[in-house]
């Protein structure tokens, strides 16, 4: 299938994509999106208009984004040597067609197969990159010299982006033919301390245990596993569960598990409860971040489109979903990402809602959520927290509206904004405005409450138990954090 490239060789192709500014910021600034389109999406036409035949960085994009063939005098000779023969095209007369898609991945490339062409899927289809992975490489913790498990590692883009920071990591999924990719995108990338290995899930590393654990599943709900790739073969969000009952026996003390997923909320259950009770006594520290809620009608018409552009078809079909999700009394399908970290003692479980897609990586905000988390909640009564130094995050923004009112501006509104990390918002007073100025770092929370009660002239007790209440909503909304 491949020809695994000679450093030589890949170092060629990698520096003629970058050379062509064949980037992921050049596909959303020519198309809105960097992730590689279906041939049915409703648009391909318009996506296939605004590319032209000119260019380099045109001709990449349409060979390799669009997977669509080019002329092969638009390509340089020494690259299209290079990926004829890596079996990543192919000459046919005066045009090149490609055999892979190749997608633009932060500073890196990810090989994957073609789009089919029909609504078929092979059933050894390794599929590129899409929202969900790129949403869970925005969260992964990037420590360096780390022992990771990419799981369900499909072609590879997080083994792939872990290899630059890590020892070791090891990249493990179901289909054979995704070690084929994970070793060919390996030494595209130049990146040499990968290894790939096939099995279900933990099967092919039974006793390992890893630092770090990256788990892109495929958690789609259906009523039918057509799609290998992203349908899970479970019966509803049982893969998860199995998951995330396996995971913690493969984390190092301190480790961390990442993983996105969906889950079902059922008809006169909390769906809250529900996810606490399968990750309680797993000797970890869990955190939930849900990022979207979906009726069941929509989740099942919105995931046909991804696959399917037979509409008389997915009439059938989302019949077939409606009728299994009230079977089984789902009332809603939740999405969203779940974090355990390894920790002796008493653990707890902290659940949070996504406010906002993240734009850059968020490793160092994931890991001072931890440690935040465990001030709040790893101790029974509150002399953590009083003996606790804090100061505002770097990059808070307060905002006041105000109106004019008899000869004066009267405010009106006070918020204060994190839109660096974890995108958080509350609304505030000038009172409060004066309570969170006071956290510099250098004093413990119960002196600063004590001197606030003193420039307020109000009781030390009253500032201390209003005060304190205030203070854990602001370290849960990330608009104060444990000082270094």
């Amino acid at each position: 299938m491949f020809n695994i490239p000679a450093k030589k060789t890949a170092s060629q192709i990698i520096e003629t994509f970058k050379h062509a500014d064949f980037t992921s910021d050049r596909l959303t600034e020519k198309f809105g999106f960097s992730i590689p389109p279906p041939y049915h999406h409703p648009q391909a036409s318009r996506f296939t208009s605004q590319v032209g035949e000119e260019s380099l960085t045109d001709n990449l994009m349409r060979l390799f984004f669009l997977g669509l063939p080019v002329k092969s005098d638009t390509l340089p000779l020494q690259f299209a040597q290079n990926i004829f023969e890596c079996g990543l095209a192919f000459a046919d007369g005066v045009l090149v067609r490609p055999m892979v898609l190749v997608t633009p991945m932060l500073q890196q490339y990810v090989v994957s197969d073609l789009h089919p062409n029909n609504t078929k899927y092979a059933d050894q289809y390794v599929p590129t990159l899409s929202q969900p992975a790129m949403h869970l490489l925005s969260f992964a913790i990037t420590d360096p010299g780390q022992k990771v498990l990419d799981l369900c590692g499909g072609c590879g883009p997080h083994a792939i982006f872990a290899g630059q920071f890590s020892e070791s990591v090891t990249s493990t999924d179901s289909n054979p033919r995704a070690k084929q990719f994970v070793d060919f995108n390996s030494a595209l990338n130049g990146i040499e301390n990968i290894q790939a290995v096939t099995g279900d899930l933990f099967a092919a590393i039974p006793a390992d245990k890893y630092n770090l654990i990256l788990c892109n599943p495929p958690f789609v709900i259906s009523p039918s596993t057509t799609d290998g790739f992203r349908d899970n073969k479970f019966e509803l969000d049982h893969l998860l569960y199995k998951i995330l009952c396996e995971a913690p026996r493969h984390l190092e003390e301190g480790g961390f598990f990442q993983t996105t997923c969906e889950w079902v909320q059922i008809r006169g259950e909390e769906w809250t409860e529900r996810l606490k009770n399968w990750l309680k006594d797993n000797g970890c520290d869990a955190w939930i971040i849900e990022a979207n809620c979906q009726a069941p009608e929509s989740y099942a018409s919105n995931r046909l489109k991804e696959t399917s552009p037979d509409q008389s078809a997915d009439s059938e079909a989302l019949d077939q979903y409606i009728k299994y999700f009230n079977n089984k009394s789902v009332e809603a399908i939740r999405g969203g990402l779940i974090f355990l970290r390894r920790r002796a003692g008493a653990n707890w479980q902290v659940i949070s809602t996504l406010q906002k897609k993240p734009t850059r990586s968020l490793s160092s905000e994931i890991k001072q959520g931890f440690q935040t988390h465990d001030l709040l909640y790893s101790d029974v009564n509150d002399q953590t927290l009083l003996g606790a130094k804090l100061c505002v995050p770097e990059g808070l923004q307060l905002y006041a509206s105000s109106s004019w009112d008899t000869n004066q501006w009267a405010l009106d509104t006070m918020t204060i904004e994190n839109a660096c990390g974890l995108y958080s918002k509350v609304s505030i007073d000038e009172t409060m405005q004066t309570l969170i100025s006071s956290f510099n770092g250098a004093a413990p929370v119960q002196r600063v409450l004590e001197s606030f009660a003193l420039t307020m002239e109000i009781p030390v007790e009253m500032a201390t138990t209003q005060g304190l209440a205030f203070v854990r909503s602001l370290l849960e909304e990330g608009l104060l954090k444990p000082s270094q």
